[in-house]
C-alpha cells in the first residue's frame, strides 16, 4: 500500500495565508507600512538568501503578503532553520527604508514560523 499525499493548489495556499493572517488580529497590510513604524506581518516567504552587507555576513529574507513585500534581514547568520521558499511565517520589529530599490527592511526581527 503506498502513500497519497494530496497535492496543494494555489487555492490552498491562499486559504492557509487568509487564515494565518486572520490569526494575528494586529498584523498589518504590507503595502500600508510606513518607515520607522513597529509591525507586524503575516505573509509567504518568496526569496531566501545569504547576503554580505559592510563585509558581514547577513540571511535576508523577501516577505509576500499579497498586497506587497518587505525584506528581513539578520546579521551575522547565513541561514534560519525551516525558513524557506514558500513558508508562512509572522514578523514582528521596526521598518526601515532600504538602502536599495524603494522598499522597506526590518532588521534582526522576531518571527513565528506558520503553518
Amino acid at each position: 500500500m503506498g502513500l497519497f499525499r494530496k497535492t496543494r493548489t494555489a487555492d490552498d495556499d491562499t486559504l492557509l495565508l487568509d487564515q494565518a493572517i486572520a490569526t494575528h488580529a494586529k498584523s498589518a497590510r504590507i503595502d500600508t507600512l510606513e518607515p520607522r513604524q513597529l509591525i507586524e506581518v503575516v505573509g509567504r516567504v518568496e526569496h531566501v538568501a545569504s547576503v554580505e552587507l559592510d563585509g558581514m555576513v547577513a540571511f535576508e529574507i523577501e516577505v509576500n503578503d499579497g498586497t506587497g513585500a518587505i525584506v528581513a534581514l539578520w546579521t551575522g547568520r547565513r541561514s534560519i532553520a525551516c525558513v524557506e521558499r514558500g513558508r508562512r511565517i509572522a514578523l514582528w520589529g521596526r521598518a526601515a527604508p532600504m538602502r536599495r530599490e524603494h522598499s522597506l527592511v526590518v532588521y534582526n526581527p522576531r518571527y513565528e514560523l506558520l503553518p
